[in-house]
């Protein structure tokens, strides 16, 4: 009896000790996507004028123009878990099947996503208020993650390859 008691502790503290480490071991994830930006244009109104890219070196770069809370040129850096949460909501979307082009109004404001994956370029643009609540939550989502981000100020002008900053 004594012995089986033994085995029965060692089975439980063998079994404890390989779920202790199968939960500390990270996986990295393999996303697909290395680059994205995303720009709102303004309006006839006082919409903001935003542009944002995100890079798989964690790189994170802002402008605020026009009418934005947040004016100027940032710089910072996402975490791990931000990009893999990007990529994995982008995923969800579909981005690779959405159209290039959706409606474009001319008072409201257009929201331009370019996507670099796989060697590839997805470039979108609509203005993403006719589109489903699932894109239309993974996109303002998005253009909004510079209030949760620690950003710095930087003189340096940043280039975006988006244009949509630009209009109005």
């Amino acid at each position: 009896m004594e012995k089986d008691v033994k085995e029965m502790k060692l089975a439980v503290i063998m079994f404890v000790l390989i779920v202790f480490l199968s939960c500390t071991t990270y996986m990295p994830r393999k996303n697909e996507i290395t680059k994205i930006e995303i720009a709102t244009s303004g309006c006839y109104g006082t919409c903001q004028s935003t542009a944002i890219s995100i890079d798989n070196n964690l790189n994170y770069k802002y402008y605020g123009g026009r009418y934005a809370s947040l004016k100027g040129y940032y710089l910072g850096k996402v975490t791990k878990g931000f990009w893999d949460t990007l990529n994995m909501k982008l995923e969800h979307i579909k981005y690779k099947q959405m159209d290039t082009t959706y409606n474009v109004n001319i008072d409201l404001p257009e929201t331009e996503l370019i996507i670099h994956y796989n060697g590839l370029v997805k470039h979108i643009q609509s203005d993403f208020f006719r589109k489903p609540d699932s894109i239309w939550n993974v996109l303002n989502w998005l253009k909004n993650s510079y209030q949760k981000i620690k950003l710095h100020e930087t003189k340096k002008k940043i280039q975006f390859q988006t244009k949509a900053q630009n209009n109005h």
